[in-house]
């Protein structure tokens, strides 16, 4: 069990893979209790190899991962009561997970695969950012391009029904999960 110290600035994170990080299992662990700060960081210098996230449980975290170099994958982990896993590299799985009161947040990269995940509770499960969609702006929307993710085969549940928000924006744009599937032919055989 990895606990954190509660109240640590933005720079600490429970967990911290700096300079190219490769090769890195972190595999059935519990990393919690770091609520204005980063469960587990993979960031710092370049491009990291095969890294595996799999099988954790991350709660109480502001953010539980902060994933900014490439080629990595976050797997059958369970993520609750924290807030959204920032995602900005490239070549990154990210399936069959659980989420509840938490998500994803894309900024960058490219070759994106979420798929098999449950999101619940969560008040946006899904979002995006100029990062990923290419910016510019029609008749007051965004001109979008998700070409880099896919998101398919996911099952939501929240409240308000919307599971994707566009943050560049404000206020923020919405969409339900026929408007994903829609508009951006992303979540083919998602469920609601």
């Amino acid at each position: 069990n990895l606990p954190g110290a509660g109240g640590a600035s933005f720079n600490c994170a429970g967990i911290k893979f700096m300079h190219n990080p490769s090769n890195i299992v972190v595999r059935n662990n519990e990393i919690y209790d770091i609520p204005a700060n980063v469960g587990m960081h993979l960031k710092y210098g370049g491009e990291g190899q095969n890294n595996l996230i799999e099988g954790n449980t991350f709660h109480d975290c502001g953010r539980p991962v902060y994933g900014s170099n490439s080629n990595w994958t976050f797997t059958r982990n369970l993520v609750y009561d924290s807030g959204l896993i920032w995602q900005e590299g490239s070549n990154v799985a990210i399936f069959e997970n659980t989420f509840d009161e938490s998500g994803v947040f894309f900024r960058g990269g490219s070759n994106i695969d979420v798929f098999g995940n449950i999101f619940s509770n969560s008040a946006y499960p899904i979002s995006i950012d100029s990062g990923v969609t290419g910016g510019g702006t029609g008749g007051g929307y965004p001109n979008y391009d998700l070409s880099p993710l896919s998101l398919h085969d996911n099952c939501f549940w929240t409240a308000s029904g919307k599971i994707y928000v566009y943050s560049k924006y404000q206020p923020p744009i919405y969409y339900t999960l026929p408007q994903a599937q829609g508009t951006f032919n992303q979540e083919q055989n998602s469920l609601f």
